[in-house]
């Protein structure tokens, strides 16, 4: 999962936890994927910390994240001619 690749394997100097956060958040936009139940700022901080520090694996990580989202709304565009 996006989320935690990054955390996890600190491609950056510094701000990990912060770019994965972003980084997932437009992943989700971008695949239009919708947040049925958006985690408040507390609860996606506690949840970044957990898989940083070990205490969610990838599947828990995906878990907690399948709670929030719901499927894509509509079809995508067909590409551009």
């Amino acid at each position: 999962m996006l989320l935690v690749r990054l955390v996890k394997n600190h491609p950056l100097p510094d701000g990990n936890k912060r770019a994965a956060w972003v980084t997932l958040r437009l992943f989700i936009e971008m695949n239009r994927w919708r947040w049925i139940d958006y985690p408040s700022v507390d609860e996606s901080e506690r949840a970044v910390l957990a898989v940083a520090a070990g205490e969610w694996t990838e599947e828990q990580s995906a878990t907690w994240l399948r709670a929030h989202l719901g499927p894509p709304e509509g079809d995508r565009p067909a590409p551009g001619p």
